[in-house]
């Protein structure tokens, strides 16, 4: 395990040119391509201690003065691993050498309640973005920046290729997401340039062991799927960024023509939550519109991956126009097909606002 034995320089100005290079071209992302303007504004950088989490640190400290932002971090211990206490304590150690405030807290993920949770990594991702959440409300943080990479990108297109995800979320994670005022600096660049970094400035990261178990399906990709595509094509991260571009101006576009669903109030306090599409609303639309429609409802009941056949059977079966039908969803989310159009319900659980990588 690596320590931050190196304290880095402190400005941008103090950097040499590839690695202000680095910082800058992470700006001209945020405010080109994300479409941000940070001047003013509070940002929490979530910060693990890993390589891409420390770029993202340290790329943030060097970009706050020039782009007119408050920058803190923060950081979930785990408690995985033995070693998690020490490395929280090494993460709050850096912050503290470049005057960065530091927000951490212990979690014992092992312990939290497994149902409705498709496993540890899944329960881990999500307690550590509920922390940084609350978090940021707390402290009246305006954003929350994660280190996600151009690895990150491709990895999360190939699992949704494997799992059958459809254009344009097969373009992968998004670079910003007001919904959850979170955002990814570092979102098209190559771990690979963020390991040069960090070993130019002499610093250290940590290494999380559980990063090559492979017995998560990311790590199945990550060391066994994209070396043999990168193989193939060396530039691979590159298209992968291309996809990502292109399916994000296809989403912009797509979201100009969807209609909002119609909520349907619930009788029952802390009853089932309930959105209603309109036959008359739903006929005139081309399937390929319909398809998407289903999917934005699902996203707005709550989390779970709906797959591409029930949703053919869902549209299959509003198209007959026949007797009503009922089609099952994840985290039991449930369609109503009737004459009258499509009545969607979630279980009280499931109204959360959906994960997204």
């Amino acid at each position: 395990m690596a320590t931050f034995s190196a304290i880095p320089p402190v400005r941008l100005q103090d950097l040499a040119p590839p690695q202000a290079k680095f910082c800058l071209d992470a700006a001209r992302f945020i405010e080109r391509d994300l479409g941000l303007c940070l001047s003013g504004l509070r940002v929490l950088a979530a910060f693990s201690g890993g390589a891409d989490s420390t770029a993202l640190l340290l790329c943030l400290r060097y970009l706050a003065p020039k782009l007119g932002f408050f920058l803190a971090a923060a950081h979930l211990d785990h408690q995985l691993r033995p070693s998690s206490g020490t490395e929280r304590t090494q993460c709050g150690a850096l912050c503290d050498a470049l005057g960065i405030p530091f927000f951490s807290k212990a979690c014992g993920v092992a312990e939290l309640d497994g149902r409705n949770k498709p496993g540890i990594e899944e329960a881990a991702r999500e307690a550590r973005y509920a922390f940084f959440a609350q978090t940021a409300r707390a402290e009246g943080f305006d954003w929350i920046a994660t280190g996600h990479t151009a690895n990150d990108l491709a990895e999360d297109q190939l699992m949704r290729l494997i799992r059958g995800t459809g254009w344009p979320g097969l373009a992968g994670m998004v670079g910003a997401d007001p919904e959850r005022n979170l955002f990814r600096p570092l979102l098209l660049t190559a771990h690979a340039s963020i390991e040069s970094f960090l070993s130019a400035l002499g610093v250290g990261w940590i290494e999380d062991e559980s990063n090559t178990d492979p017995a998560f399906f990311r790590n199945r990709v990550r060391h066994r799927i994209l070396p043999l595509l990168l193989e193939e094509n060396p530039a691979f991260l590159e298209k992968a960024g291309g996809l990502w571009r292109l399916g994000r101006l296809d989403d912009a576009w797509f979201a100009t023509l969807l209609p909002e669903p119609s909520p349907v109030p619930s009788e029952i306090p802390g009853g089932a939550t309930a959105l209603f599409l309109a036959r008359d609303q739903l006929t005139p639309m081309p399937k390929a519109l319909r398809l998407r429609l289903y999917k934005q409802t699902l996203g707005a009941l709550g989390p779970g991956q709906a797959r591409l056949e029930t949703l053919l059977a869902l549209d299959a079966a509003f198209e007959n126009a026949g007797e009503k039908t009922e089609h099952q969803f994840p985290r039991g989310k449930l369609a109503l097909v009737s004459k009258q159009g499509i009545l969607w319900k979630a279980a009280p659980q499931c109204r959360a606002v959906p994960y997204r990588l």
